[in-house]
């Protein structure tokens, strides 16, 4: 998972903001990097003099450099930071920087109560009586170093989340896991100090802090030529210019020159020497002074490696929208930025935030967790009260609308209702002293359309007479519900015969007579009576009985 940290470079004469993003197994990418100028003396040797200017700076950094992250890992340089080996017995990871302060109270210049230290073991070996031991190399800090750098970044708001050594960021910055040449040198060139950092895969093998550096020479120039410090700034950048200049310039700047390249040959020397030790395959240099005029040549005058100006952006992968031009001005100063942010290749890097800061921070994450807790459960419960308020309001609200609903059918519907069934019953009443009446009456379209359908075409209907019975029992007896006369003639006497038995097939006819005699025109005209039979009661009766018409 990629994590992105901040390293904070506070330096002599700037500081630097580095945000690289570390993925396991792909390069580290540079995110974003910023630097600010610092008042002259606001830092000494590495140690911060002015707390508020640093603060204001960083607040600036911060503004003016888009950084979001706000937890830092700091970086310290110095005489008052430096590192030492020691071979102790066996011990415990999570004890081992509490042991060795007591195992390495005469290998520290300061007063072990004001000395914070970290370790990390280089080597497990056996020594001379077979008994294990560990090489641990130590990051030793006085106290009052780490407190001013700790105490002007929270000034700043930000957070301090671990402290390392500059050396040991130099490391990390330059380690190529492809560069298998065995041990290489870096010096680092920065306004008021000089690191000589020996590592060989990232680890550190020596460190040396010399106290001369950039400021130095432009300080020589100043004193040759009796300018302000400014001045003398701008004459020394252009010595490396072609072009004729001030002889005395260029002569103090070339003895203070030889001053600090003579104390890296010792320091390089000095460390081949040791026993278990060789000789750097190569020396990488960097910092804002590295770019002194004279120098990196006269680093490499005397020694028998290259010398090699270093360039911290080839190792990463960069995302900064810069030209060239600016890239080739920032390599130079980024270095030490780069590394802090780096995690070690061992593991383990040096940590000399102090643990009572450590807590604090720890302390108020579990504070403002608690109260981010609280304030969520004091939302639940509001939300709660909220919500059964509410459950409690619409249930009164539903209660008052059906009590309003009950009195309106209590007051209004019911009445209404009443009404209707009263209605109703009297419309049943009615309708039931009407059935005496209709149900003996027949329909007498009906018995007209049975009697021409059954008719002979022989036969004519001269006269019809048709009488209802008017009466409930009449129209339930055998006698039907009705009865009728019609006046016929027909042509001859078998049509009188086929009227007579056609006639009493009619379904609602009972029983059907003729009668008459021939005229005078040999023509049959006869008188026919007949019974209306029930099947010809009238279906309006359905009317006035439940379920209304079939």
């Amino acid at each position: 998972m990629a994590e992105r940290v901040v390293g904070l470079d506070i330096g002599t004469s700037a500081i630097r903001a580095a945000e690289v993003t570390i993925s396991p197994g792909s390069r580290p990418i540079l995110e974003n990097f910023g630097q600010v100028g610092l008042p002259t003396g606001s830092v000494v040797g590495g140690e911060i003099r002015d707390r508020a200017a640093i603060a204001r700076a960083i607040r600036r950094l911060w503004d003016e450099g888009g950084f979001s992250e706000r937890k830092v890992v700091l970086g310290l340089a110095g005489l008052r930071a430096i590192t030492r080996e020691i071979d102790v017995p066996p011990i415990p990871p999570d004890e081992l920087d509490d042991a060795l302060r007591f195992q390495a109270d005469e290998m520290i210049p300061f007063p072990m109560d004001q000395t914070v230290i970290s370790g990390k073991v280089m080597a497990q070996f056996t020594d001379a009586d077979g008994a294990p031991q560990l090489r641990v190399l130590m990051a030793v800090a006085h106290r009052e170093v780490i407190d001013a750098a700790v105490a002007a970044v929270q000034d700043a708001g930000l957070e301090p989340i671990g402290i390392d050594l500059n050396t040991a960021a130099l490391a990390r910055t330059f380690y190529d896991p492809t560069f298998g040449g065995g041990p290489e040198a870096i010096v680092s060139v920065g306004a008021g100090l000089t690191m000589v950092v020996i590592h060989q895969g990232g680890q550190l093998q020596f460190v040396r802090t010399i106290d001369l550096g950039g400021q130095s020479v432009t300080q020589s120039v100043a004193s040759a030529l009796d300018l302000p410090l400014a001045d003398a700034e701008g004459i020394k950048r252009r010595l490396g210019e072609p072009g004729i200049h001030d002889s005395r310039a260029e002569e103090a700047a070339r003895d203070t020159v030889e001053e600090l390249v003579g104390e890296v040959h010792n320091s390089i020397r000095f460390f081949s020497s040791l026993p278990g030790r060789s000789k750097p395959t190569r020396l990488l240099v960097t910092g804002a002074g590295s770019r002194t005029a004279g120098l990196v040549s006269r680093l490499q005058e005397g020694l028998d490696i290259p010398v090699l100006p270093a360039s911290p952006l080839s190792l990463l992968e960069s995302h900064l929208s810069v030209s060239p031009e600016e890239a080739a001005t920032i390599d130079p100063v980024l270095a030490v930025s780069v590394g802090l942010a780096l995690p070690d290749p061992s593991g383990k890097s040096f940590n000399l935030l102090p643990h009572e800061v450590r807590a604090g921070y720890v302390a108020k994450r579990i504070y403002r967790t608690l109260i981010a807790v609280a304030g969520v459960i004091l939302v639940l419960v509001i939300a709660g009260t909220v919500w059964r308020i509410l459950s409690v309001n619409h249930a009164e609200s539903q209660v008052t609308t059906l009590t309003s609903t009950v009195h309106t059918i209590n007051t209004v519907e019911i009445p209404k209702y009443n009404k209707v069934v009263a209605a109703k019953a009297a419309v049943t009443s009615l309708a039931k002293s009407y059935i005496p009446l209709v149900s003996p009456m027949a329909d007498w379209l009906a018995v007209l359309n049975q009697f021409a359908t059954y008719l002979p075409a022989t036969a004519v209907v001269t006269d019809m007479s048709l009488q209802s019975s008017l009466s409930a029992a009449a129209s339930s007896s055998a006698a039907g519900v009705g009865t009728g006369t019609a006046s016929v003639q027909v042509a001859s006497i078998p049509s009188y015969v086929q009227y007579g038995n056609t006639m009493s097939t009619v379904p609602v006819l009972t029983f059907a007579q003729a009668s008459g005699g021939i005229t005078a025109n040999t023509e049959i005209s006869f008188s026919s009576s007949f019974q209306i039979g029930v099947a010809a009661r009238t279906r309006q009766i359905t009317l006035f009985t439940t379920g209304g018409p079939s």
